[in-house]
């Protein structure tokens, strides 16, 4: 453990230092060379780079035919450092980025490569290899088949399955299905060794013949955390058989993980990793226990039920926490599959070797696959209707609601205690109100906007959208899981796409309130969410403009104000100059304000600032935009009356109202400060 916390420490130092030297990092001519495997987007090619000694996430455009090891020269590029922390309580793409290694992400158009050299190596004929396998897949079974069986071989970068798909799977809780792991570890290493034992070699030149092509392997699949682990414990067993020593379940198992922290420190905190051990452990645990529990049953039966359940037992309550839901079918759908997937794989890795001498007989092997693939298809569509979305439910709560399954299956005579004292936690966690303090968040959408005001278990959104388009909705809702809110009352300041296309994301709505100038479409899209229309909003009263404007529906916004015992706010959409000053005879100072249209210089007029007077200001707008927002001039005139919030440089602003005070705090730069709530006047 020491070693792990002082290896921790240094990786993370040493990721924030190269962070920092890439954020100004812009050659004039950038070399890059490619380090992983390549997957074709539509028209885009991703694989990870390296240049200068920078991990580099890329996105080449028009790209093909691109190999592990290429080496590119580029003289136009867009390079973007990480935006890391950008809003609380939830890991963004960057984070995640970030927690593996990058420092850059890069995006390119092929016909920029003025130089492109090959390099092979064995790692770049080991990918090469298992492409050639991926093509006998793809010309023996239909595109939708292939895509799955590539996928289910040889991981997510050989074949870029759609997103629907793999959300299916994730509901009908056989995700797991789509992950290179143990059983692909364990039928490749016996088919190695059947094959070591028909050349007759001896242990140790068996030995590594069979670790040289299973760290290929791994290498080519993509080197995840759970194929990592099965690869390692397979090379400790492997080892211990060599030298004749026996070898433990749990200490290969544990010799595994630390091998796998001391390589990347920060692989514990992946969700994979994290399912991955907990689903080995619970098979080494409490498979033999369950077996013996339910002797009650036939033999085959008995082994089929204790291994279907053993790792639900574990991996429900982390399934819960991180993706807000749960497969009520997960058991039996596990139990109709597992008798035969192992047959799919086996099936799988035999024609892919067939199919490389003789398609017309991997197609007849893969005929099996298809019928296979095919029920499998329509089981999961059917399970994925048992998933039901939960509310944000604390980690600790879910693992001592797991705990009774421990229980049940190692102490039944403890089952009455457990079971009042788990009831006393689930209870008080159910009527446990929240916080009472009135948040306010200024979420980090990019160019757009979307503030969330919540209280308890109550939240209202106040517009939702960006440029960015439907990742800004992703952001939303998983903002409102993470603080219990599964209804959101919402409030449209007016109809464009950059307040309103995440909204659309939503899947359920309490009170919607909309602009009067709002299109029909729209309209009828939203509605379809709410439970009421136009009712009374929680937090807020509202402005309307009193005719509208035709030429610019930035005029048509809705203003809302918030008032929280002498705590006041304004929300001001994009309001600009003409629509302020119809407000300037009913509008109170507040002590924050949310600058409109993204602090265009046609907003936050001296007028209507010399009105509301704002201590604080907080402005919603995305780096480096192309509006150039905020305008020199706004900020002048806002920094006049007080601080100023931005996210493009803050990341998201979270306001934290309290009796007596307030107080601002920022995600991704640690600002934070607290004021005093002031007098008003009239």
């Amino acid at each position: 453990m020491l070693l792990g916390l002082t290896r921790t420490a240094s990786h993370q130092a040493v990721l924030a230092a190269k962070l920092a030297a890439a954020e100004h990092w812009r050659p004039e001519i950038l070399r890059l060379r490619i380090v992983s495997d390549i997957q074709y987007k539509e028209d885009t090619a991703v694989f990870t780079a390296r240049a200068n000694g920078y991990k580099i996430m890329t996105r080449l455009r028009g790209a093909e035919n691109l190999h592990y090891g290429d080496e590119l020269t580029l003289r136009k590029y867009r390079l973007f450092p990480l935006r890391l922390k950008r809003n609380f309580f939830i890991t963004a793409y960057d984070d995640y980025l970030y927690a593996h290694g990058y420092a850059l992400r890069l995006n390119a158009d092929a016909r920029d490569v003025a130089e492109r050299r090959a390099r092979r190596s064995l790692f770049g004929l080991a990918i090469d290899c298992k492409n050639k396998f991926v093509q006998v897949q793809k010309q023996t079974l239909p595109a939708e088949q292939a895509r799955i069986m590539c996928t289910f071989l040889f991981g997510a970068a050989s074949s870029a399955l759609d997103s629907e798909t793999m959300t299916e799977y994730r509901r009908a809780g056989v995700i797991h299905l789509l992950v290179v792991s143990g059983m692909h570890i364990t039928l490749f290493v016996a088919l190695l060794q059947s094959l070591s034992g028909c050349l007759r070699l001896r242990p140790w030149p068996s030995f590594w013949l069979i670790t040289l092509v299973n760290v290929l392997f791994i290498f080519a699949v993509g080197a995840g955390p759970s194929v990592g682990r099965a690869g390692l414990m397979a090379e400790i067993a492997l080892l211990g058989r060599t030298v004749q020593r026996r070898t433990d379940a749990y200490n290969t198992l544990l010799l595994s993980g630390l091998g796998l922290c001391l390589w990347d420190p920060l692989l514990i905190f992946d969700v994979g990793f994290q399912l991955s051990f907990a689903a080995t452990f619970s098979l080494f645990f409490l498979v033999p226990v369950l077996t013996e529990r339910l002797n009650f049953l036939p033999c085959f039966f008995r082994e089929l039920v204790a291994v279907s359940t053993a790792p639900l037992l574990l991996t429900t309550p982390l399934c819960i926490y991180y993706f807000g839901g749960v497969s009520l079918g997960a058991l039996f759908l596990n139990m109709l599959v597992l008798p035969w997937v192992e047959t799919l794989t086996y099936i799988g890795f035999v024609s892919s070797f067939v199919g490389l001498f003789s398609l017309p007989l991997a197609t007849l092997l893969n005929t099996v696959s298809y019928g296979l693939f095919v029920f499998l298809d329509w089981l999961v569509g059917i399970f994925a209707h048992t998933y039901i979305d939960l509310p944000q439910i604390p980690l600790a709560l879910l693992f001592l609601v797991s705990g009774w399954s421990f229980v049940f299956v190692l102490r039944p005579r403890w089952l009455g205690k457990y079971t009042l004292i788990l009831s006393v936690f689930v209870l008080g966690w159910y009527w446990y109100p929240g916080p009472h303090n009135l948040r306010v968040i200024f979420l980090d959408v990019g160019q757009g906007d979307c503030i969330l005001l919540a209280r308890r278990k109550k939240a209202l959104v106040i517009d939702c959208g960006s440029e960015s388009g439907s990742a800004t909705g992703e952001v939303l809702k998983q903002t409102l899981l993470k603080l219990g809110v599964s209804r959101p009352d919402v409030l449209l300041t007016h109809a464009h796409a950059d307040h309103y296309n995440g909204l659309l994301d939503l899947p359920r709505i309490n009170t919607l309130a909309l602009p009067d100038s709002v299109p029909e479409w729209l309209a009828e899209k939203l509605t379809d969410k709410a439970r009421y229309l136009n009712g009374e909003l929680p937090f807020v009263e509202i402005y309307r403009a009193a005719q509208i404007d035709e030429k610019n529906e930035n005029n048509n916004s809705i203003l809302a104000a918030l008032t929280q015992g002498n705590f006041r706010a304004l929300f001001t959409g994009d309001a600009e100059a003409a629509a302020e000053e119809n407000f300037l005879d009913i509008l109170p100072e507040v002590d924050l304000l949310k600058a409109g249209h993204h602090g265009s210089k046609t907003s936050s007029s001296a007028e209507f600032l010399a009105v509301v007077r704002p201590d604080n200001t907080v402005i919603s707008c995305g780096a480096n935009n192309k509006y150039r927002h905020p305008s020199r001039e706004a900020l002048d005139r806002l920094s006049v009356w007080g601080n100023i919030w931005r996210t493009d440089i803050d990341g998201a602003v979270m306001v934290t109202v309290y009796p007596g005070s307030y107080r601002l705090e920022t995600s991704a730069t640690g600002r934070r400060a607290d004021f005093p709530i002031r007098v008003k006047y009239f």
